[in-house]
């Protein structure tokens, strides 16, 4: 008896062992689905803001291009301003400076740039003697057909810095020239009350310096923009 006993205990401890084991699978399952189940909402949720940002941006594409599409316009009517004033300004100097107009040129933005080797040596704030008819030219220039308007005087430099020379850097430089061009306008004739000035230095060429140390002679220039007053 005791060994049928023993025999059918053993016998039905098997299905509790397969229990357990199907229990512990199913435990696992049950863990990696709600796993996948929390990751897919995760992702779910990260779509949904994903989409109301992307419908967010393209609102804001929308709105902009249509800001865009208002202001062409306007844009166009500044850029045939511009061109017109450009224009202007080139035909005033060809008639006031004449034979000099060929020391100077007119930028894209309308401002007269004057060669930086006409009016002063190298390093040097001092106008040449040479540069002083052109100067007197300018004054009449902006005197008789901008008399109505404000004149900022702007220094530039080429790239190669200072050596032979008193000043620190290219920027006290191009003050310096510039301050030099606005008091000889003043003994000119313009009013002093009218003009500004401003030192780049070397960071706004007109074109890329050339390679090797030599700069380029376009950017070492003193530009005149005229302004006008509200």
């Amino acid at each position: 008896m005791r060994v049928l006993f023993v025999l059918l205990l053993a016998a039905g401890c098997v299905p509790y062992y397969t229990y357990e084991q199907l229990r512990d699978q199913y435990e696992n399952v049950r863990e990696i689905h709600e796993n996948l189940i929390a990751k897919v909402e995760k992702w779910k949720s990260e779509a949904r803001k994903a989409e109301e940002r992307a419908h967010a941006e393209h609102k804001k594409c929308v709105l902009l291009q249509n800001r865009l599409n208002s202001l062409l316009p306007r844009i166009k009517e500044l850029e045939e301003g511009l061109k017109q004033w450009r224009s202007g300004v080139e035909k005033n100097v060809k008639l006031v400076l004449g034979d000099m107009s060929s020391k100077v040129q007119v930028t894209e933005s309308g401002a007269i740039a004057v060669e930086g080797e006409f009016l002063f040596a190298s390093g040097s704030d001092k106008l040449r003697p040479q540069a002083l008819p052109l100067i007197r030219k300018l004054a009449k220039l902006l005197t008789s057909r901008y008399k109505d308007y404000y004149y900022r005087i702007d220094g530039h430099t080429d790239d190669q810095p200072i050596r032979h020379s008193p000043f620190k850097s290219n920027w006290h430089l191009s003050v310096m020239r510039a301050l030099s061009v606005l008091n000889a306008l003043k003994d000119a004739g313009v009013p002093e009350e009218r003009m500004f000035i401003a030192g780049f230095g070397e960071f706004k060429p007109r074109v890329p310096n050339r390679p090797g140390k030599k700069g380029h002679p376009m950017n070492r220039r003193v530009e005149i923009t005229i302004v006008k007053s509200k």
